[in-house]
C-alpha cells in the first residue's frame, strides 16, 4: 500500500481487468487425452512447459487444471506457467451418480493441501478411484448436493457445473441430477457451463430450473488436447494477481465480470443471461500513470487503470492537489477557484515535476513532464521529445469536485459544457431537440390527463365487474323468494313485540289510573254533602277493585307473555340466521343491497361506454411519445 499523508492508493490490488480463462484443462493422466506421446500419465516438466506455452500463445492467462480423481499436476503445471505468465489453479473434476462437478481451489500451497484432502473423503479406503483401463470411477457414495456443500464449505473449494448441458453426465441432461433446483436453491454451485447440448431448455428458459435466481454461465474448453487450447474459455475480471476469491466474486456478480469472448457468440448468443466481449484490452484514450517528484506528495507514482479510478483520502491529505496538478502538467486549463489555484502553488512548487503517462485511442503512448515553474510541458514518445504542443497529442478536460458539483446542480452549465463539446451542429441539434421537445411536451400533457381518466375508469370496470357478479350470483340463489321470507318474519317479530308490550301499557294506565286515588273530599254544600260522599266513596271503591285486579293480571300475563317471548326470540333468531346465511352466500348483507347493487351497475354502464376509444387514443399516443423519446435519445 502506497501513503502519503493518509492519501492512499492500493498498489497490490491495482485494477480489475478481464483475464481469459480455462476453468477445465486435462493432462495426460486423463484416459482420453489427445496430446499424445508426451511421456505418459504421470506429472513431468517437459509436457506442463509445453502446455503452459501453448496457452500463453493462445492468450490463455489463467487455467484450472482439472483432471478427474486426481490433482498431482498441480505444482508442476504451476512452476511452469509462472514462467510464461499463466496463472494455474489447482481442481478436480468428479462424477457424483453420473453428475459432473468441478472444484476450484486457491493457488496458493494451502488450496492445493484442501484439494489433496477433499480427494481423500470421495473413497473408502480400499476403494480403487480408476479402472483398469484408466478411467475414472464415480465418488462412491454420497449424492449431489452433500459433495457440492462438502466441497465449498468444509473444504473452501469453488465448485461449478461443467458441461452442464450434456447428454448423461450434465447436470440439466435427462435423468442425472433429478434434486437440481435443490442444488441451484442452495447456492453451493457457482456457474454452469453452457457447453453440450445448445437447444437445451434451460439456456433460452432458465426459470425452468432456476426461477427469479439469474444463472451464472462460463465455458470452458474441457481441454485434452493441443488444438482445444483456447477454443472455449471465458473472460472474467478479477484483480491485478488473479486469486480464488476473485474468481468466486466473479461468478457471484456474472453481469459485470464474466463475459464469453466473441467468437462464440454465433453458437451461444441464443443463451439467457450470457453477455459477449469483443475486446478486453481498453480501446480509448486514458492517463496510465502519475508520478511526482518533489512537493506535497513527493514520491507520488500511481498506476490509473483503464476505468474509474478513486483517489481516497480525509481533508488536506491533498486529493484537490493532485487533480490540479494533473490539470497543470497537461495544460488543461486554470484552475477554477483561488483554494484550487492556492494548492497548486503551494503543494507544487518549483523545484517539483510530475510526470503523465498518456495513451490515446490508437494506443500510442506519450509522457508529459512539467515542473512547478513557469516552463511550459514537454512531450515526449519512446523516450524522445515530441516537438508538438502537448494539447495536439493530449486532449483532456480536467473537473474538480467542486466543478463537478456546478455541472450536476445546474444545468446551464452542463449545457454550456455539452455545447463546447458539440461544434458548429449545435445549434442545429438545439433546434431540432426543442422541436422534439415541445412535441413531447404536447403528447405528455394529453396522455396525463387520458391516463387519469383511464384510471379512474378501468377502477370503476373492475367495480362494474364484481356488481355484476353478484348480481348474477344473488338471482342464482333466488334473493328475491329470501327477501319475501325475511320480510314475513319481520312482520311476525313486529307482532310479537307489539303483543309483548301491551301488557306493560295496561300497567301504565293502571298506573295512572291509581294516581286518581284517593277520591277528592265532598264540598261543603248544604244538602248534597251526604249524597256526595256516598258516591265518591262507591266510586273510589270501585277503581281501588279495579286497579288490584288489573295488576295482578297485568303481572300473570307478563309471566305468560315473557315466556313465549323467549320462546320465540330463539326461533326467530335461527330463522333470520338461516335466511342470513344464504343471503350471504349470494354476497348479499341486506335485502336492500341488491336494488342499490342493480342501480350502481346501471350508472356504471353508461359511464364505461367510452373506455375503449381511450384506451386506443392512449396507445396511440404512447406510440408517438416512444419514437418522440427515441428521436431525443438519438440526438
Amino acid at each position: 500500500m502506497w501513503a502519503n499523508r493518509d492519501l492512499a492508493y492500493d498498489r497490490d490490488v491495482g485494477y480489475s481487468r478481464f483475464y481469459l480463462c480455462d476453468l477445465q484443462v486435462h493432462t495426460p493422466a486423463d484416459a482420453r487425452q489427445g496430446y499424445g506421446d508426451v511421456g505418459g500419465r504421470e506429472p513431468n516438466e517437459g509436457f506442463a512447459r509445453g502446455l503452459m506455452e501453448a496457452h500463453a500463445a493462445r492468450g490463455v492467462q489463467v487455467v484450472a487444471v482439472s483432471d478427474h480423481n486426481r490433482v498431482d499436476w498441480y505444482p508442476v503445471l504451476r512452476a511452469e506457467g509462472e514462467k510464461v505468465g499463466v496463472y494455474v489453479f489447482p481442481a478436480l473434476e468428479f462424477s457424483v451418480n453420473r453428475c459432473h462437478l468441478l472444484a476450484i481451489w486457491d493457488r496458493t500451497e494451502q488450496g492445493f493441501q484442501l484439494a489433496e484432502q477433499f480427494l481423500t473423503t470421495l473413497w473408502k479406503p480400499g476403494e480403487e478411484r480408476f479402472a483398469a483401463n484408466g478411467d475414472p470411477r464415480p465418488v462412491g457414495h454420497g449424492q449431489v448436493m452433500e459433495l457440492a456443500q462438502r466441497a465449498n464449505g468444509d473444504y473452501r473449494a469453488l465448485v461449478l457445473a461443467p458441461h452442464s448441458t450434456a447428454k448423461d453426465i450434465g447436470m440439466f441432461a435427462s435423468g442425472v441430477c433429478t434434486n437440481r433446483a435443490d442444488v441451484i436453491a442452495s447456492g453451493h454451485v457457482a456457474g454452469y457451463d453452457v457447453w453440450g447440448n445448445r437447444s437445451a431448455d434451460v439456456l433460452k428458459n432458465p426459470a425452468s430450473d432456476f426461477g427469479q435466481r439469474v444463472p451464472t454461465w462460463f465455458i470452458s474448453g474441457d481441454v485434452r488436447k493441443f488444438d482445444d487450447i483456447g477454443v472455449r474459455a471465458t473472460y472474467l475480471k478479477l484483480g491485478e494477481t488473479p486469486t480464488l476469491e476473485g474468481i468466486r466474486q466473479a461468478f457471484l456478480m456474472p453481469e459485470t465480470r464474466v463475459r464469453l469472448p466473441a467468437e462464440l457468440r454465433d453458437q451461444w448468443g441464443h443463451v439467457k443471461h450470457v453477455a459477449f466481449l469483443d475486446q478486453p484490452k481498453p480501446h480509448w484514450a486514458r492517463l496510465a500513470r502519475v508520478s511526482v517528484k518533489g512537493g506535497f506528495h513527493d514520491k507520488l507514482d500511481v498506476e490509473f487503470g483503464p476505468g474509474l479510478n478513486a483517489i481516497i483520502g480525509g481533508k488536506g491529505t491533498g486529493k484537490s492537489t493532485l487533480i490540479e496538478i494533473i490539470r497543470y502538467v497537461l495544460e488543461a486549463g486554470n484552475p477554477q477557484t483561488q483554494e484550487a489555484r492556492g494548492n497548486r502553488e503551494q503543494n507544487f512548487r518549483a523545484n517539483a515535476e510530475a510526470t503523465l503517462s498518456y495513451v490515446d485511442e490508437a494506443g500510442d503512448a506519450y509522457e508529459v513532464r512539467r515542473s512547478g515553474g513557469k516552463d511550459p510541458a514537454r512531450l515526449s514518445r519512446l523516450g524522445k521529445d515530441v516537438e508538438v504542443d502537448v494539447a495536439r497529442r493530449v486532449s483532456v478536460r480536467v473537473f474538480g469536485q467542486r466543478e463537478l458539483q456546478a455541472l450536476v446542480d445546474r444545468p446551464d452549465l452542463l449545457r454550456e459544457f455539452v455545447a463546447t463539446e458539440a461544434g458548429p451542429g449545435w445549434a442545429a441539434e438545439v433546434t431540432a431537440e426543442k422541436e422534439v421537445v415541445a412535441q413531447l411536451s404536447e403528447r405528455n400533457g394529453e396522455l396525463q390527463t387520458l391516463e387519469g381518466q383511464v384510471a379512474r375508469l378501468e377502477d370503476e370496470e373492475h367495480e362494474l365487474s364484481d356488481l355484476s357478479d353478484r348480481i348474477a350470483n344473488a338471482n342464482a340463489r333466488g334473493v328475491s323468494g329470501l327477501m319475501d321470507r325475511l320480510g314475513a318474519l319481520g312482520e311476525a317479530d313486529a307482532a310479537v313485540k307489539a303483543a309483548v308490550a301491551w301488557p306493560a301499557r295496561v300497567g301504565s294506565a293502571v298506573d295512572g289510573l291509581s294516581s286518581l286515588l284517593p277520591a277528592p273530599g265532598a264540598p261543603t254544600v248544604p244538602n248534597e254533602r251526604d249524597a256526595m260522599i256516598a258516591a265518591g266513596a262507591a266510586l273510589e271503591d270501585l277503581v281501588r277493585r279495579s286497579v288490584d285486579e288489573l295488576r295482578a293480571g297485568v303481572q300473570v300475563a307478563q309471566a305468560l307473555f315473557a315466556a313465549a317471548l323467549a320462546s320465540w326470540s330463539t326461533q326467530h333468531a335461527e330463522e333470520r340466521a338461516a335466511i342470513e346465511a344464504e343471503l350471504a352466500a349470494a354476497g348479499l348483507t341486506d335485502p336492500r343491497e341488491l336494488g342499490r347493487i342493480q342501480t350502481r351497475a346501471l350508472e356504471l354502464q353508461g359511464r364505461l361506454a367510452g373506455l375503449p376509444e381511450k384506451r386506443k387514443r392512449t396507445a396511440t399516443l404512447e406510440g408517438e411519445r416512444s419514437k418522440l423519446l427515441q428521436r431525443l435519445g438519438e440526438r
